[in-house]
């Protein structure tokens, strides 16, 4: 397989910035394009909870989650990429369906134990009435989403990617059966391999091509409050409510970390996810609604990520994925590797886009 001399990246969310600094490390020459401002759609509504506890049940899902928590660890040091890593608490009205998760969990060698309401006060003292009994995932955290891809962003321009931001991409240039280029609404762009991380625009682009990527794309809805002082040290996620409090002092809700629905009034939504975290939260009266944002997971069909080359037509890598945020560290190292020195990474695949031929 000859190295790719030149690498088009459609997508500078989470995902294609990873991908772009984790390409340009190794040397390789980068173009990313963004029809938008980079950061501002699937990535800015992220809740931001990188975890492997939410894998579906599916062993393979697991140790990939997995072992992008312990990625997280090398991508901080290389990049000094700002996170939090102070885990997760989290109790529900059905204990016994939490309790249940958490054993088969801690079964899997996963750090993740129940603790009693006095030591979940101490981990968070400005819970107002903590329940008796919750459980801690040690090994988990979170990051500000638009603050981290930007931040991969920097970096991957330091060492040589370029950004092309406000440039739609309308199509695969495709030759004999190989991926050859993109059409833009600023002209063509040659490119010796093309990754398609464009999230809910994926699957319109991939069709273009003939490469099938059926998608689900659940909307979410989450509220940002303007900065304040620290009330929140870990990821919370209460019966109805789940927050954390980002290094900027802005707390981000949602009735789930997926963000729950999204209402004909989404402010007034906003409103009452405020109230519900000045119910919750002690030293929390003062906190203002900022921003209400609403945003598509993109999401393949069957919930698992789409990783690794399309088949036909040659050329074309396909990186989409809800988790984004969590996935983001494992993928961009082993994605780069695939497509930099033609490599089958194990870890990718059960993931493969090329399950859904035909579809």
């Amino acid at each position: 397989m000859t190295a790719p001399k030149h690498i088009a990246i459609v997508g500078a969310g989470v995902i294609g910035a990873v991908v772009a600094y984790h390409l340009a490390r190794r040397g390789a020459a980068v173009t990313l394009l963004e029809r938008a401002e980079p950061d501002q759609e699937a990535t800015a509504g992220s809740f931001a909870w990188f975890n492997a506890a939410a894998s579906h049940g599916q062993d393979s899902y697991y140790r990939l989650r997995l072992q992008s928590l312990f990625e997280y660890g090398r991508l901080a040091r290389e990049t000094g990429l700002p996170i939090n890593s102070s885990g997760r608490v989290e109790w529900r009205e059905d204990w016994d369906e939490l309790s249940a998760e958490s054993a088969a969990l801690a079964a899997l060698g996963y750090p993740i134990h129940e603790i009693d309401g006095a030591r979940l006060q101490a981990l968070e003292p400005a819970l107002k009435q903590p329940p008796a009994r919750a459980v801690f995932a040690e090994v988990e955290g979170s990051v500000e989403p638009v603050e981290m891809t930007r931040h991969l962003l920097t970096k991957a321009q330091s060492l040589g990617a370029t950004l092309r931001s406000g440039t739609a991409v309308n199509g695969l240039s495709v030759e004999a059966g190989r991926v050859v280029g993109l059409a833009t609404d600023n002209g063509g762009l040659a490119a010796d391999r093309v990754v398609l991380a464009a999230g809910v625009a994926s699957e319109s682009l991939a069709a273009q091509a003939g490469v099938a990527l059926p998608m689900v794309n659940p909307p979410g809805l989450l509220i940002h409050t303007a900065p304040a002082a620290p009330l929140l040290h870990r990821v919370v996620l209460s019966p109805s409510l789940h927050m954390k409090q980002d290094p900027d002092g802005r707390i981000v809700a949602g009735r789930d970390f997926g963000g729950g629905p999204v209402p004909n009034d989404p402010w007034a939504e906003g409103e009452r996810l405020l109230a519900g975290l000045k119910d919750r939260l002690a030293g929390a009266e003062s906190l203002k609604l900022e921003s209400v944002s609403t945003a598509l997971r993109p999401t393949p069909r069957d919930g698992f990520p789409a990783v690794g080359f399309a088949g036909a037509p040659a050329g074309l890598y396909l990186a989409v994925m809800h988790s984004g945020i969590t996935l983001a560290p494992i993928v961009g190292r082993l994605a780069a590797a695939e497509i930099l020195d033609g490599l089958d990474a194990a870890p990718l695949a059960p993931f493969r886009p090329t399950r859904f031929a035909g579809a």
